[in-house]
């Protein structure tokens, strides 16, 4: 198995912005991706509770609320809203407000309720940029999800571990971990069921076919690592996504090249 560091991934990014592909549309990408496993694994009358950091890693969860039409769901910011970090979490928590979706910016680790045991709880707390300790709220956040006995599924990567090496001091005991492209480090070691590789939407195959056709000039440079403004900090992971546009960028290149040989 193949696998990517969270340093691999946010290069993966920066090649998408490279060709001129948006962070807000691969936020776009992944969390309708997540939205659609939801569906296909849970009933539409399982209560739905999202764990929302205030990275991208949030972002992602904010739009999968949107498209999980027909639940019950409900969200939880760790934060204030105005504390986001980035503009595509900004821009689509703003959206989620608009649409009446319940959201509960907590501040406090004492408002943090206990959890229901017959939901389906989606961790979006941290994704593969976190870096340093948890802080009280999140742990206490990673206390209240663990203590139940809900489906738990994670965004990325389970809250707390560390996505290059799998190490933690407390992290998220997930049933399903969703990661948007290879999976990343932690994964070969962890606990729960994997979904969401690129290859589950893509055939891995086809995308390698499509990327032996480019010409050598038209190559992004994707071992090069993301400029300092770039790189995800704690609050700010990396907006995943990636996996499942890459064919269809492949072959929009791929059809560019050959109209000019006509």
């Amino acid at each position: 198995m193949q696998v990517i560091t969270s340093t691999e991934m946010a290069a993966l990014d920066a090649n998408c912005e490279y060709y001129g592909l948006a962070r807000m549309q691969l936020m776009e990408n992944a969390g309708a991706s997540l939205a659609n496993i939801i569906k296909q694994k849970f009933p539409q009358d399982t209560p739905v509770t999202i764990f929302a950091g205030k990275g991208s890693n949030g972002g992602d969860a904010f739009v999968a609320a949107r498209h999980l039409t027909g639940y019950n769901v409900q969200v939880f910011l760790l934060g204030r809203g105005d504390e986001i970090k980035t503009a595509g979490a900004r821009w689509n928590f703003s959206i989620l407000k608009k649409a009446g979706t319940p959201i509960i910016e907590i501040t406090d680790s004492t408002q943090i309720p206990e959890l229901d045991n017959d939901c389906v709880i989606i961790d979006a707390i941290f994704g593969t940029g976190i870096k340093g300790r948890l802080r009280p709220l999140e742990s206490t956040a990673i206390d209240r999800i663990n203590s139940c006995a809900s489906e738990v599924v994670s965004v990325d990567v389970p809250s707390g571990l560390d996505p290059d090496t799998g190490d933690f001091k407390k992290a998220v005991r997930s049933n399903i971990t969703i990661t948007f492209h290879n999976p990343e480090v932690f994964c070969e070691g962890c606990e729960g069921e994997i979904l969401g590789k690129g290859g589950s939407f893509i055939p891995q195959e086809k995308i390698d076919h499509l990327v032996s056709l480019l010409p050598p000039e038209t190559e992004a440079p994707a071992t090069k690592p993301p400029s300092e403004e770039e790189t995800p900090s704690e609050e700010t992971q990396g907006s995943p996504g990636f996996g499942i546009i890459t064919a269809f960028l492949g072959l929009f290149l791929v059809m560019f090249y050959l109209a000019k040989r006509r």
